[in-house]
């Protein structure tokens, strides 16, 4: 309880985590937490605002925004725009957008898939998002239909956010079938979501549902709340709702990701796996709506849901990274072979062949005698000086009585440089270690490194060590897969080892790329 003290109850239960009394309750370890509810909620009650969506009790949707989750929705935010920039400068000649978006719609179709217990395999997925598809079961219906929706919400920011485009999404979802009817006509009578579960409603009665949808699509136009604000009362209040017996859920996505295409987000709205909240054991999203349906304050789903948005972003981003590093690997094996070598060949080459009057008979070849000094005493047998040959790395001649022995041919790396796409041979930074390092001298080479310099982490000369080949070019995503982190962590690493000078950073296209500098 000390710890909370320090930083204070109501800031560390509001900020840090939106928690309910009972769980203030069970982390104190307190049988009665009346007196330090009463503080958070005082803390929380100066930055309440009501929003205009009144919940069935008659009372205003309500939402906290303190500085710290103001600046949490903030950060969301930001990270929606960098993924909409980061999808915009993917290079369509290669189809490198195309890739991202067929894999991105390959994942929601395995969430919808996995919703409906229905077993597909890859190949069909793939069939579905090539609209290659002829003959299919019915239980798999399901996951065409909900493709089509995905391809129709990429034109959502033309179309007014409205019953009548609500009712073209429902339509297609349920196949284009007639429609008798609009929103649901009966109560829901499962007994788990009965119209009133301890004096709180769990969805809308049909007499209800027409005045609270147009309650949200006017609230949808004019609200000035943020961004995710929006997003998050959007994602409940359609559900609290639940205009129809079917799809209700799924159309809640689909409603979110029509708002976000009228952001300015288009590009990347239909292919946000926001699909992820259709799981169907997601425990802690049901805990936060019924919080909100008992208490009418989104804040208990805007915490959950924006921990599940900046993992959202986080696979979105990673999916992208992913298509790059793809493309540039096609890319390389595509390149047409060098016609001439550009690093010498470690291979003994034939003498050129000799025309016959160049033809010098080995007994008449002139021999070389190296002069005796005389002397007055008898001289020992000459024997032959030998002048030493300077240490050659790459190709040592062969005199023609001498049987070389056999070479030890190491494989030389194949490098392709960005700027000029040209293949070189490869040297290791460190001038005195040689190419291809074992495990072993790797290992010797990070100690080293953390010895002259203690501002290196162990992870970074780890990496360092085992990636400093000079006219190579290391990537973020390499340390990240290498060291086992987060993007986050990765870059702030390669940052850094640029900064101390193993490295040089440069841009390629739209990322950032390292490359070691000579060393000694």
């Amino acid at each position: 309880m000390a710890n909370f003290e320090h930083s204070g109850i109501e800031v560390h239960f509001t900020d840090n985590h939106y928690a309910t009394k009972q769980e203030v309750q069970k982390k104190l370890q307190i049988s009665n937490a009346d007196s330090f509810w009463n503080r958070i909620l005082e803390y929380r009650s100066k930055f309440t605002q009501e929003l205009s969506l009144v919940m069935l009790t008659r009372e205003k949707l309500k939402i906290c925004i303190t500085p710290k989750i103001a600046d949490r929705i903030n950060q969301v935010s930001l990270g929606l725009t960098k993924a909409a920039k980061r999808f915009m400068k993917l290079d369509n000649k290669t189809r490198t957008d195309e890739m991202v978006r067929d894999r991105q719609a390959e994942k929601i179709l395995k969430v919808v898939a996995d919703r409906y217990n229905v077993n597909v395999e890859d190949g069909f997925i793939n069939n579905v998002i090539r609209d290659n598809v002829s003959t299919i079961f019915s239980e798999k219906l399901v996951l065409v239909n909900y493709y089509n929706v995905i391809k129709e919400l990429k034109n959502a920011s033309v179309h007014a956010l409205d019953e009548d485009y609500l009712g073209e999404l429902y339509k297609i979802i349920n196949g284009y079938g007639e429609l008798t009817e609009f929103y649901r006509l009966e109560e829901i009578s499962d007994p788990r979501q009965s119209a009133q579960v301890g004096h709180v409603y769990i969805h809308a009665p049909a007499n209800r549902i027409e005045d609270m949808v147009l309650s949200l699509f006017n609230f949808i136009e004019i609200s000035d709340q943020a961004l995710f604000v929006k997003l998050t009362a959007i994602y409940f209040f359609f559900g609290y709702i639940k205009p129809f017996m079917y799809f209700s859920e799924e159309l809640a996505i689909a409603v979110v990701k029509a708002y976000l295409a009228h952001e300015d987000f288009e590009d990347i709205a239909p292919y946000l796996n926001i699909e992820v909240l259709l799981s169907r054991d997601n425990e802690g999203l049901e805990y936060a709506i019924y919080n909100v349906k008992k208490t009418n304050d989104l804040t208990y789903l805007l915490d959950y849901l924006l921990g599940e948005f900046e993992e959202i972003l986080a696979d979105f981003m990673d999916t992208m990274v992913k298509a790059e590093k793809d493309i540039l690997v096609d890319e390389y094996y595509r390149l047409e072979p060098v016609t001439e070598p550009v690093y010498p060949s470690i291979e003994p080459s034939l003498p050129p062949k000799l025309t016959e009057e160049e033809i010098v008979p080995m007994e008449e070849a002139p021999v070389v005698v190296t002069p005796v000094i005389e002397v007055t005493e008898p001289a020992p047998t000459p024997t032959p000086v030998v002048t030493p040959l300077p240490e050659v790395k790459e190709e040592v001649p062969l005199t023609p009585k001498e049987t070389p022995e056999p070479l030890q041919v190491k494989k030389v790396d194949e490098v392709l440089t960005p700027e000029s796409g040209i293949v070189t041979s490869s040297h290791i930074a460190i001038m005195n270690v040689p190419v291809g390092l074992s495990e072993e001298d790797a290992e010797r080479l990070s100690d080293h490194l953390l010895e002259l310099n203690p501002t290196l982490k162990p992870g970074e000369a780890y990496f360092y060590a085992r990636h400093c080949t000079l006219g190579k070019y290391y990537t973020i995503r390499q340390y990240k897969e290498t060291m086992g982190v987060a993007y986050e962590t990765a870059r702030t690493s390669m940052d850094h080892l640029a900064e101390e000078g193993y490295y040089r950073k440069e841009q390629y296209k739209n990322k950032f790329i390292y490359t070691p500098v000579a060393r000694r």
